[in-house]
């Protein structure tokens, strides 16, 4: 059942959409799988996750084509991937702390009604 108030559904589509795009980094990191994400919020906005890019996999995809590369290209695109899908995953915890550091302000800054 869709969620009625808009406050809420938007905070739970931040935190699912947070959590669909670590999981998807981690079966990157983990399992060395091409993955693409497009996900639309309720406002129609358009977030996006690609490992190693939207773009080249949307094209893989359409076109069917596998491209080739020598073993050595493969190990350096691993190595730059692996750091790719690190730095993604601290993006997304970082953006988890900012998040609740803005909760906390917000509970902070209001005016309390004893």
């Amino acid at each position: 059942m869709k969620m009625s108030k808009k406050s809420s559904l938007q905070v739970t589509f931040s935190k699912r959409r947070n959590g669909l795009f670590k999981k998807a980094s981690e079966l990157c990191s983990l399992c060395a799988a091409k993955v693409a994400l497009i996900i639309f919020s309720p406002r129609n906005k358009a977030f996006s996750f690609g490992h190693p890019s939207v773009n080249h996999l949307v094209n893989r995809f359409l076109t069917k084509v596998v491209p080739q590369a020598s073993s050595f290209m493969r190990f350096i695109e691993a190595g730059h991937n692996a750091k790719l899908c690190n730095l993604f995953v601290e993006l997304i915890e970082l953006s988890e702390l900012d998040d609740i550091e803005k909760k906390h302000s917000v509970m902070l800054n209001c005016p309390k009604t004893f």
